[in-house]
């Protein structure tokens, strides 16, 4: 479900509800499976996604640019987050 929501706000012009619901989904996933690095990039792009840098940048570091099998997509996407939220 969460990926549902993460492909809406991205590919609808950053649609904040479905943006809301993708964090939600990410933080309750990051409980139930804390430190598991894919998530806590999907919380980061998450309030990226949402304007929330300061939070944004909690979640998202250069150890993310460097983890093995992270799709071309995830590494374009934490690139511009970081650049946008001065990380």
């Amino acid at each position: 479900m969460m990926m549902i929501y993460k492909v809406k706000a991205t590919r609808n012009g950053n649609d904040r509800n479905y943006a809301q619901k993708w964090l939600q989904y990410a933080l309750h996933l990051d409980e139930l499976n804390p430190e598991n690095p894919f998530i806590r990039l999907d919380i980061g792009l998450a309030y990226c996604t949402l304007g929330s840098c300061n939070q944004a940048l909690n979640y998202l570091n250069s150890e993310f640019l460097a983890m093995p099998n992270l799709p071309a997509e995830e590494l374009k996407t934490a690139k511009r987050c970081l650049k946008q939220c001065g990380g």
